[in-house]
């Protein structure tokens, strides 16, 4: 979180940008207009330098709307790296994605208001309903020989690592938070795999489990 003194620093030099917008645009014309006489752009640079400094546009930093922090800054979303990418793991979480995927993990394929969920599942989907261009193999044996690597990826190597990858990727995430917290913002909103959730806990997954 940034500190409230830059914040309120940065909006006072947005304000005095805005004040002295149209006199700064104006003297800044006459300067660059090059079928002036020298002297007229002269006397224009230097009404300008009389303008405060801090009326200067470049004066202002982008910060994050929500956190006011000026690093890493995403002028499409008005947001930092941190809060951006924090906002996107928690989307599939929103009441709206739950409704169509109760698993609460991306990816959710909506096609003529049906929801598909799971990505092997997609990519079947996707195959059969638009051959071309094919996503799998053409012939039957080259699709049983892709599903029979899916079902193994599934079952094998995911399951394997589950519980090491998800005390290495989310435990930083749920730093400081009371069991009630995590109960209510992680746990809860997974239906299908809350039980999965409430068996880590916020501390993570002991040494046995994993």
């Amino acid at each position: 979180m940034a500190k409230l003194s830059s914040v309120n620093k940065n909006e006072r030099r947005k304000q005095l940008v805005k004040k002295y917008a149209g006199r700064y645009a104006k003297l800044k014309a006459i300067a660059a207009d090059s079928s002036l006489d020298d002297s007229e752009r002269l006397i224009a640079r230097l009404k300008m330098a009389e303008i405060p400094r801090n009326a200067n546009p470049t004066r202002i930093r982008n910060r994050c709307e929500l956190t006011g922090r000026p690093r890493a800054y995403y002028r499409k979303f008005r947001l930092c790296r941190v809060q951006l990418r924090d906002l996107a793991n928690k989307g599939q979480l929103a009441p709206e994605y739950l409704a169509i995927n109760p698993n609460g993990v991306v990816p959710t394929l909506v096609h003529d208001g049906q929801p598909i969920t799971d990505s092997s599942v997609i990519v079947e989907y996707l195959d059969e309903v638009f051959p071309e261009p094919a996503l799998t193999a053409l012939d039957a044996a080259g699709r049983a020989r892709v599903r029979a690597w899916m079902r193994f990826l599934e079952e094998v190597p995911t399951y394997a690592v589950r519980v090491p990858s998800f005390n290495r990727a989310f435990l930083k995430r749920f730093s400081g938070m009371t069991h009630e917290q995590f109960v209510d913002e992680q746990a809860g909103p997974r239906p299908l795999r809350k039980h999965f959730y409430l068996k880590m806990s916020e501390q993570g997954f002991g040494a046995q489990a994993v």
